[in-house]
């Protein structure tokens, strides 16, 4: 998500700006280091091989000495220095990307492995094709139709559409090949949006409520009802979060729903009930309605008697 807010060339009209070029060469950086980082983690979110992790810490100390110190030595190192970190970078991240998938990955990872690097080569291909005739026929770039065709050419297909393969990528492995519970994703952005919306609203408009009420009795309305919206906010929060959260799973899930209150209701009745034939029913009633089988059946393991068992 970095990655796509900053680059490519998001930032490149304020990096010579004197109030926020450092805050936009911090993000640029930052934006491409997180890039190293995804390629260590990807598919499952661990490191893999576990020397990865400490390859981090070396990674995002450039956006930091970026914005502390601009323009330095550090910053702009000399050009083989800076293209032999940049090849070692990425030469890191194949390596883990291949040992990952040589002997950790298994068939649903390896098919989510595939369709990223689907996306990355097919960016590379783009970016090759519209570097390489501008470096082999340096005409190309001097000021002209041709290199006015090439640049809007190259933003556009290797540029956006290019760098847009790679989310795309990601999607095809998460919907296709479930690379995250998708289902818990959506759930908990409905949720959450919908619960921060109404905190916000609810906030704002008990700040004026309550100071318009206030300066009408003491005088002093704005301190106070500021405190007292937070307080509110703070004591609502819980209770509005449920009642949310009952409300997506109740219209957008409403099968898994229906399957949580009947699993919830069967619950309490393993607990009170004493009768092993109310209780068998009650069960097979239960698996029969949240899992809705073709078929279900229960067999009891009872002792017969001191020998055996059936």
């Amino acid at each position: 998500m970095i990655f796509g807010l900053t680059w490519p060339d998001i930032f490149d009209s304020v990096l010579f700006h004197p109030l926020w070029g450092g805050l936009a060469a911090f993000l640029t950086q930052l934006g491409l280091f997180s890039l190293f980082v995804f390629f260590f983690v990807f598919p499952d979110g661990r490191f893999v091989p576990r020397w990865t992790r400490w390859v981090v810490p070396l990674v995002f100390v450039m956006p930091v000495v970026v914005f502390l110190f601009p323009g330095s030595r550090f910053v702009e190192p000399p050009q083989a220095i800076n293209v032999s970190a940049f090849v070692a970078l990425w030469a890191c991240c194949l390596l883990a990307q291949v040992y990952r998938y040589r002997r950790v990955s298994g068939v649903v990872q390896r098919q989510q492995t595939k369709w990223l690097d689907f996306g990355v080569a097919a960016l590379v291909v783009l970016l090759a094709g519209f570097l390489l005739p501008l470096a082999a026929f340096p005409a190309l770039i001097r000021p002209g139709a041709s290199s006015l065709f090439l640049d809007l050419a190259g933003l556009t297909v290797a540029g956006s559409f290019g760098f847009l393969l790679i989310p795309l990528s990601i999607g095809m492995a998460i919907l296709r090949y479930r690379l995250y519970d998708i289902d818990v994703i959506i759930n908990r952005t409905l949720v959450y949006a919908s619960l921060t919306l109404s905190l916000t609203v609810t906030y704002f408009a008990s700040v004026a409520a309550l100071e318009y009420a206030f300066r009408a009795f003491t005088g002093r309305g704005l301190q106070l009802a500021i405190v007292a919206s937070t307080l509110a906010i703070a004591a609502l929060f819980v209770p509005l979060r449920r009642r949310v959260q009952e409300f997506v799973d109740r219209r957008f899930y409403r099968q898994k729903y229906d399957a949580g209150r009947v699993l919830a209701g069967f619950s309490v009745t393993l607990r009170d009930e004493t009768d092993l034939d109310r209780l068998s029913e009650g069960l097979l009633g239960t698996v029969r309605e949240t899992v809705q089988p073709e078929h279900a059946s229960l067999w009891l393991r009872t002792p017969r008697d001191a020998g055996g068992v059936r």
